[in-house]
């Protein structure tokens, strides 16, 4: 295509089209052949199709990178972004409840939703413990500020570890309202969290309450000590090695070669900080 009074080429950039150069546009490869009036460009751009006039000298090439970069930007269409967001309300207004999700038939060991059956091994445990908002619906205020803890954690360790419920929020469709999310502050073998987490697993029956009057003697723990380890052993191609040089040099040392950790830790927070100090390169 040809402008009448200056030999230059006009070239459209349709979305989804490939981007032509001046040299390859032909007459065969006419992607704008429905756009060729003014009533078919207003049509187009009504419609959101993104079309440039690029008006490009024939004998300079001009690379598809740059011609990208001048296509005009896309436009904010505020109806597609309304039916986008409804789109997204209602996905999460219709997404399954806990109380759908986490439904169990006591008889098969199924989960009606999913058709999943619950491993063999939790059966027991399903037929003799209780879910956390079993233990919840019953007490007053949901049991904020009540202290629960897990069979699997009594039988595990011998520190005392349990959670301390501050808020609680409650699956009002389910039918006894058993089902619902809970935080709290978690104490895990003696060590109590500064922070409010979510409790997970809600859904396990593995939970216990534990009585109000119980509760000073549930928490009297004495705090383990951990031993810091400060060597280990280097691995064993390393070890041949060292001990190799140590038999060349004519060294008689039987003593074991150990990584010192407190010399390795000191030695890569000073790495760490002299990089900081010089920067890198941008």
């Amino acid at each position: 295509m040809k402008i009448s009074g200056s030999a230059k080429c006009v070239c459209f950039t349709l979305k989804g089209a490939e981007v032509l150069s001046p040299g390859q546009y032909s007459e065969s490869y006419d992607p704008c052949s429905n756009y060729r009036n003014k009533r078919g460009l207003q049509r187009a751009i009504k419609l959101g199709a993104e079309l440039s006039l690029c008006l490009v000298p024939p004998d300079t090439r001009v690379q598809r990178d740059s011609l990208a970069a001048m296509a005009r930007k896309k436009l904010y269409r505020p109806i597609a972004a309304m039916a986008k967001k409804i789109r997204e309300y209602r996905a999460l207004k219709n997404r399954p409840r806990d109380s759908q999700r986490f439904a169990l038939d006591y008889e098969t060991m199924t989960r009606p939703f999913t058709g999943k059956r619950l491993p063999v091994m939790a059966w027991e445990d399903v037929k003799n413990e209780n879910r956390l908002f079993t233990l919840l619906c019953r007490l007053h205020h949901f049991g904020i500020g009540r202290m629960v803890t897990r069979k699997s954690w009594l039988w595990a360790f011998e520190e005392p570890c349990y959670w301390v419920i501050t808020k609680v929020k409650v699956d009002y469709t389910a039918e006894n309202m058993d089902h619902g999310q809970a935080w709290g502050y978690r104490t895990f073998r003696g060590r109590t969290s500064d922070e409010v987490k979510e409790i997970p697993k809600v859904m396990y029956h593995d939970w216990r309450m534990v009585p109000k009057h119980e509760e000073e003697t549930f928490k009297r723990c004495t705090p383990v000590q951990e031993e810091s380890v400060q060597d280990v052993p280097y691995p064993p191609l390393l070890r041949a090695m060292i001990l190799a040089q140590r038999q060349k040099e004519g060294n008689l040392d039987t003593e074991e070669p150990m990584i010192d950790l407190k010399r390795f830790a000191a030695l890569q927070k000073e790495h760490s900080s002299q990089k900081q100090m010089e920067g890198t390169s941008v």
